[in-house]
């Protein structure tokens, strides 16, 4: 089980590979350098502050075949963008690759030279302080202003830090700020919290405490988090004992008992929207269902209009394109099997599950077909899928982790 006592010796090291990996995961808007830098920083500062890492710089096994396909994807992309004159998808998932490459070098460092346990300490960590991002930025201002210094430019012009509930979902200490991108590593990390519990590498204080605070910013930044809490219960109850399984169905009761009361009850639920504005937009599907529109919202109702049905050589080899003429989703659809369809065709999606179907095998059967099933849920969502970097670099980290525990228990036997 891990430990949470640092000395001071340790304390140092412990800070500066924070920083590293801070710098990895959450992809820090560096102005002097510019967008998608945060990565490239990382890995200078790891060669600076570790410079014995390298020798540790390996490619396990199981890493050959998702690198294989990464790699193949990668040409694929390399031709289509060739043919198309669109470089955009090219440039977007080179920085994806990168991303993956680094966080698997500097886990693979980190859990080689200080142990898993070490690397479970700086995961948690990292991912509990970004979870107080919001509830800093609502308190203080200083606060606000270090946020948009580390936050890239809006695409469009907007103004989110003027936006009321707009800007507490973009109130995270990172280079995306926070919605859709934020909200899928942070509500992915809420299953490989709970891989740490299963495994008793933490306890269920521990595990209960920081799962709430990352569940909460991770319902802030996006409300389709909550399919990685519910995946996260769905691996508690299929790996805990009895105990486990009457403690989490009795959680789950708590739960289903406050969803009742703010279904059944439209003065309580029009209480909390009409006093507090982000609760009119966390509860907007609940209120929809009250006046008689069925569980919808304003972003599933324009998420229903993505799917289309391509001319069939799109779905065979794609277009080509990643982004219109005028900067915006080629096709007008930003869900993730779609955007893949339009550039580069059904080889382009085979790829993508192929990928998390090979970088997850040495995860436990039943846990690897919740992720699986969590991912290619939210990939439904946005281009999540060899697309997001802060999720693909949280996923390609933890395997690593996995791998290393496999060959702990190889060398113990």
């Amino acid at each position: 089980m891990a430990c949470f006592s640092l000395d001071k010796a340790n304390f140092a090291r412990f800070f500066l590979a924070l920083v590293v990996l801070w710098l990895v995961f959450f992809d820090l808007y560096i102005s002097f350098i510019g967008a998608g830098a945060s990565v490239v920083f990382a890995l200078i500062l790891m060669s600076l502050l570790f410079p014995s890492s390298f020798r540790f710089f390996r490619i396990d096994k199981a890493f050959m075949a998702p690198g294989v396909i990464a790699f193949a994807m990668y040409f694929y992309i390399l031709n289509r963008s060739i043919f198309s004159g669109d470089y955009s998808y090219l440039v977007s998932f080179t920085k994806v690759l990168l991303t993956i490459a680094v966080s698997i070098h500097i886990t693979n460092f980190l859990v080689k030279k200080y142990g898993p346990d070490f690397y479970v300490k700086l995961l948690i960590l990292a991912f509990l302080l970004q979870s107080l991002s919001p509830w800093l930025y609502l308190f203080f201002d200083s606060f606000k202003d270090l946020v948009m210094a580390v936050q890239a430019p809006d695409v469009l012009g907007r103004d989110i830090h003027g936006r009321g509930t707009m800007a507490l979902r973009k109130s995270f200490f990172s280079g995306a700020g926070g919605f859709f991108g934020m909200s899928t590593v942070m509500g992915f990390f809420l299953l490989v919290l709970t891989f740490f519990y299963i495994a008793k590498r933490i306890n269920f204080s521990l595990y209960a405490f920081v799962f709430s605070f990352v569940c909460a910013a991770a319902l802030i930044a996006g409300r389709s988090s909550i399919v990685f809490v519910v995946a996260s219960m769905a691996v508690l109850l299929f790996y805990k004992g009895f105990i486990g399984k009457v403690v989490i169905f009795c959680f789950l009761s708590f739960l289903s008992a406050i969803s009742s009361l703010l279904i059944l009850n439209e003065g309580f639920t029009n209480h909390l929207a009409d006093n507090f504005v982000f609760m009119r937009w966390m509860l907007e599907p609940i209120l929809n269902l009250q006046m008689g529109e069925g569980v919808s919202s304003v972003s599933t109702n324009v998420w229903s209009e993505m799917w289309v049905v391509p001319e069939l050589k799109t779905v065979l080899w794609g277009d080509g394109f990643y982004t219109s003429a005028e900067g915006l989703y080629y096709g007008g659809s930003d869900v993730g099997y779609m955007r893949q369809i339009f550039f580069g065709g059904l080889p382009m999606v085979v790829m993508s599950i192929l990928f998390v179907l090979y970088i997850t095998a040495e995860y436990p059967f039943f846990y690897r077909l919740i992720i699986m099933l969590a991912l290619l849920t939210m990939h439904a969502k946005g281009n999540v899928i060899l697309g997001a970097p802060m999720t693909m670099a949280l996923l390609s980290s933890f395997s690593v982790y996995v791998v290393s525990l496999r060959e702990n228990n190889s060398n113990e036997s």
